[in-house]
């Protein structure tokens, strides 16, 4: 495996202005960690994402992948890779490898509910490598996770994740 795409380790120090929220999704951790980690379906269930390709999967160290996405919303689009960590059924992490994107790092942490739902933690911290000041940087990537922590429920919630 070529070292620029290695796996990552799964704990990684996010930035002062990165973005987190939690939320709770009617459905078993087990469910929430298939779909999370289910990246070829990800453009049914995540706004604006156009496509997805699995460049590798690796079970050295860890399990995890390395995916392409290509994303886009009125008519401007960018493509980012991203390598996974994934600590089955707890943790997913990421950090970017190359793209369009100058850094983007972040992990959805899951844990049991006692009504057996899944309390989902959502982190990221995206630096999109030109002149966003800062606090507008953090106004972004907090309306990247506004969307996704929502719309990772409603697809769950609504069962169209089952096949």
């Amino acid at each position: 495996m070529p070292p620029e795409t290695a796996p990552v380790v799964a704990e990684r120090v996010l930035a002062p202005d990165s973005a987190e929220q939690e939320m709770v999704v009617k459905r078993p951790l087990e469910d929430v960690y298939a779909v999370v980690t289910d990246f070829k379906e990800y453009p049914k269930w995540v706004t604006g994402l156009k496509k997805v390709v699995v460049l590798e999967e690796y079970e050295e160290s860890g399990l995890g992948k390395v995916v392409e996405f290509t994303a886009g919303a009125f008519g401007v689009g960018i493509s980012y890779t991203l390598s996974y960590t994934m600590d089955a059924p707890e943790l997913l992490s990421w950090v970017s490898v190359a793209g369009g994107v100058k850094s983007i790092v972040g992990q959805y942490r899951l844990t049991p509910t006692d009504d057996g739902g899944t309390r989902v933690l959502y982190r990221l911290d995206v630096d999109a490598g030109f002149g966003i000041p800062p606090p507008m940087r953090k106004a972004v990537t907090k309306l990247v996770i506004g969307a996704a922590l929502p719309d990772l429920k409603k697809y769950l919630e609504s069962g169209k994740d089952r096949k």
